[in-house]
């Protein structure tokens, strides 16, 4: 299970607003199973715009018998978007995007799922989308093939990431009969010697009601609904099906030990040691003890190994828990060099700590208050609650499992963990996993609506802008404070300042350490972070509304007396020093990477914010108190205060806090760099077996006018599912697995890009095919239904973002410090529906010209993968 499985508090009040979520009396929750044997379950949340449908089949590659290890499940989940007897190939996905609708699949151990979100108005249309998949795939032999070719480049690409190669390293070792052993792709002998009669064999055998739930979450009423389920699902005949009858994995009786290498500077480790099935009784305790070994800045793993020790790079710890036996993991990265006996040896030192004395009673008390809070804040949107109502009835028959679970994690003691402790985390039933880096010549080789106000905007006479928003759905608070700052305006010889000084913001006060600060917000289930960006310092904060008291105790001194301790700053700087060498695993990131240096060779927008091992070495806490320092000011700050809360009571707060702080000039930097007048060439390689093609283009700042239509530009060449260049390259050739675009304006300059990832061979052909698409839009204009349908999907898209209330804070306040005004946000859908088809031809001819453009290309380098 997900967030779920995380952990809860005791203070009656939000016991009680919990159980009457879960109980239904806030949000009407209707099960009901229609005749032939689907299951439907519906939660109406009448304050969202929104609807979200999940379509859940009880079978994933686990279930895959006498085609194990083939990747059928997988195969037929893609193949269900390639057509059916109502839509040709390709129409899927436009009609999803023509609805607003964002639509996709995917494929566990033990479920697939298909699911869309859109508009609420647009509700049936999204469901017809989903039922006619899953009832009318067609399965064509030609598109069959295509998608094979899609799926062996995805086999490809994962092996290009270190995480999922360690992932099966894992699984192989844990697991010997189990099919959890067997990746989810697939083996690809046994994928490619796969046929259509297996594929449609397979779908005739699980796709069946009677082995499906359909679970519906968001603005709509169940009285509607159920009318519109029961017809659309008439026709859907019910049959048997195969019991889940799995080999069983037999009794781990002695430890094991699996070493391998992989290009990457880093070692991965995991100790992972056998566990239960989802619906066993210890599976509370295992939660409850993953957690305060290895779960936030507090646990114990973190602490220790990282803070004290500092023999890792970070450290975490899991319970996973599956439909059958799970495992219990310890996960670190280390240092090329690190010394993987020393984490392990002191990690065993923690587990016996708890098998002797369990844990103290403020970590129980902390970690259940953390699960009930995370319960809340999971119901915000609806697509997490539809997912969360299929997956507890799918797995375990009930759709209020959180019910149970809450009362499970409740009744855990201290005897319980470290009974746990040491029933399962033993020696005898240890696995060892560790991934190295290569060595150089291995390389060569509902309820009644509630309140929601409007946002007030106040200017202090010193300057600082207040912008408050009452919003009583849930009894949760965000506060948001920025200031113009960012890469933008730091020194070369000090790169990685803002971004060092961002992450130290919220590490200490006067009289309180990060260590103090850390249990007092996760004793609570309240969060802080603080982080900078291109333009701006930012400190969020997220809590109950009770803690809101607490929350603008810590706003007044996070900003007016940080502290930046020094041994935070060293291992922020370690942390940073490492994260120069980890993004060389990404092939994404060293192509975008270099598309942005080569379209700006002086403009600050070139600057990436980690820094260089240079700089960072020689950034001291003088430098970033004298950063900070420069842009601390009330005429330099917004703070938004978004949630469940009286803004009288607020307003007055904020105003005793900061409304004495004293005006004075910030200087902010600005830079102009003009655009290539010719195109600019870059190659590179990288020990990978794709290759990736960039094309970057000098693009609208974020005051510009034109950034409306150049969205809508982009979207149609490079939308992931749906865009030009996503059918002809991938969908017509099938010369690419992962075709897309982007744009990212900022306050003096822009950029947008279109990118391939594909083999070494296929590049120029992608090449070729990226301009024509870019040619043919400047030239003809849109048609009407590819216009609507991309206004549709980039206003449904911007819907779905700002969901949760800490991201309508966050966007509200970074809008207003930066000019655009606090609604600007909410006149997004006016200005893209402004946008004509004229205009987008308009911006394409402007921006996207082939002559000025940038091109990187990033290379297998002659021996990788073999």
């Amino acid at each position: 299970m997900r967030s779920r499985h995380i952990f809860f508090s005791v203070v009656f009040f939000f016991l009680s607003v919990l159980n009457a979520i879960a109980a239904g009396e806030m949000a009407g929750v209707r099960k009901v199973v229609l005749d032939n044997g689907l299951t439907v379950i519906i939660n109406e949340m009448p304050a969202s715009p929104l609807a979200s449908v999940y379509l859940w089949v009880k079978t994933g590659s686990a279930n895959e018998g006498k085609y194990f290890a083939s990747g059928v499940t997988h195969f037929v989940e893609h193949m269900l978007f390639k057509g059916t007897k109502r839509r040709s190939p390709g129409i899927i996905p436009d009609d999803a995007r023509r609805i607003g609708g964002s639509i996709n699949a995917s494929t566990g151990y033990d479920n697939t799922e298909y699911h869309i979100t859109m508009p609420k108005e647009n509700f049936v249309q999204g469901l017809d989308i989903v039922a006619d998949m899953v009832m009318n795939p067609v399965v064509d032999p030609k598109e069959l093939e295509s998608e094979r070719g899609v799926i062996l480049k995805e086999m490809r690409m994962l092996k290009d990431k270190p995480e999922r190669y360690l992932e099966d390293m894992v699984r192989k070792t844990v697991y010997q009969l189990h099919p959890y052993r067997s990746t989810i792709i697939g083996q690809e002998a046994f994928f490619k010697a796969l046929t259509r009669d297996d594929l449609l064999d397979y779908y005739h055998t699980f796709y069946v009601p009677n082995n499906m739930v359909l679970s519906i979450a968001g603005g709509v009423r169940a009285d509607d609904v159920l009318p519109v389920v029961k017809e659309m699902f008439k026709d859907f005949v019910p049959r048997s099906f195969p019991p889940r009858n799995l080999v069983s994995e037999p009794e781990q009786i002695g430890a094991r030990y699996k070493e391998d290498s992989y290009p990457t500077p880093m070692v991965r480790v995991v100790m992972a040691y056998p566990s239960v099935p989802l619906l066993d009784p210890d599976l509370f305790a295992l939660d409850v003890l993953a957690t305060a070994l290895g779960s936030g800045e507090s646990s114990r793993l973190y602490m220790e190994l990282y803070k004290k020790l500092r023999i890792v790079e970070g450290v975490a710890a899991h319970s996973s828990t599956p439909q059958d036996k799970g495992t219990f993991r310890i996960m670190a990265t280390l240092k090329g060099d690190g010394d993987v006996d020393g984490f392990i040896r002191e990690a065993k030192k923690q587990i016996k700590l708890v098998q002797e004395k369990g844990l103290l009673p403020d970590e129980l008390k902390k970690i259940k208050r953390q699960a009930e809070v995370s319960r809340i804040y999971d119901r915000q949107t609806a697509e997490g609650l539809a997912h969360q109502s299929a997956a507890e009835e799918a797995f375990t028959g009930d759709h209020l499992f959180s019910d149970q679970y809450l009362e499970g994690l409740r009744s855990v003691t201290n005897e319980d963990i470290k009974r746990v402790a040491r029933t399962y985390l033993i020696d005898r039933r240890l696995s060892v996993i560790v991934l190295r880096p290569k060595k150089e010549e291995e390389k060569e080789k509902a309820s009644v609506p509630p309140v929601v106000g409007e946002i007030e905007k106040e200017v202090l006479p010193n300057g600082l802008t207040l912008l408050l928003k009452e919003d009583h759905t849930l009894p949760i608070v965000s506060i948001e404070a920025s200031m113009n700052a960012g890469t933008r305006q730091e020194p070369l010889e000090l790169e990685g300042i803002s971004v060092m000084t961002g992450g130290l913001l919220s590490k200490g006060i006067p009289g309180k350490d990060s260590d103090a600060i850390s249990r007092v917000f996760e004793s609570r289930g309240a969060s802080v972070s603080s982080s900078a960006g291109r333009n701006s310092l930012t400190l969020s904060m997220d809590m109950l509304s009770d803690d809101l008291d607490m929350g603008l105790f810590y706003l007044d001194a996070f900003l007016k007396t940080p502290t930046f301790p020094q041994k935070d700053l060293e291992l922020l700087r370690k942390d940073m020093l490492t994260s120069l060498e980890q993004r060389k695993d990404s092939i994404s990131y060293m192509t975008s990477r270099a598309a942005i240096e080569t379209l700006f060779l002086k403009h600050p927008f070139r600057i990436d914010g980690g820094g260089t091992e240079e700089t960072l070495n020689k950034i001291t806490r003088k430098d970033v108190e004298g950063y900070y320092a420069r842009f601390f000011a009330p005429n330099n700050m917004v703070i938004a205060v978004f949630g469940s809360f009286d803004k009288d009571k607020v307003r007055a707060a904020l105003l005793k806090s900061f409304g004495g702080l004293k005006r004075r000039d910030v200087v902010l930097r600005t830079e102009n760099e003009e655009p290539p007048t010719s195109v600019r060439e870059r190659k590179q390689t990288l020990d990978k077996q794709q290759a990736m093609v960039m094309m970057a283009f000098r693009a609208p700042t974020i005051h510009d006018q034109d950034k409306y239509a150049l969205q809508v530009a982009v979207n149609m060449l490079g939308s992931p599912l749906s865009g030009r260049m996503f059918k002809r390259i991938r969908e017509d050739l099938g010369k690419a697995y992962a075709v897309g675009g982007g744009y990212s304006p900022g306050v003096d300059a822009g950029m947008a890009s279109f990118y391939a990832l594909t083999t070494q061979e296929n590049v120029e052909k992608v090449k070729e095919i990226m301009k024509e698409e870019i040619g043919a839009l400047s030239r003809v204009l849109l048609t009407d239904e590819e216009l609507n349908a991309t206004k549709t999907s980039l206003k449904s898209d911007q819907v779905r973002s700002m969901q949760s209330i800490s991201a309508q804070a966050g966007v509200a306040d970074l809008d207003e410090l930066l000019g655009l005004g606090y609604k600007n946000n909410l006149e997004y859908p006016v200005r893209i529906d402004a946008v004509s088809k004229e205009d987008v031809q308009r911006v394409v001819v402007k921006f996207f010209d082939l002559n000025r453009m940038v091109v990187v290309e990033t290379l297998p380098e002659k021996n990788a993968g073999q």
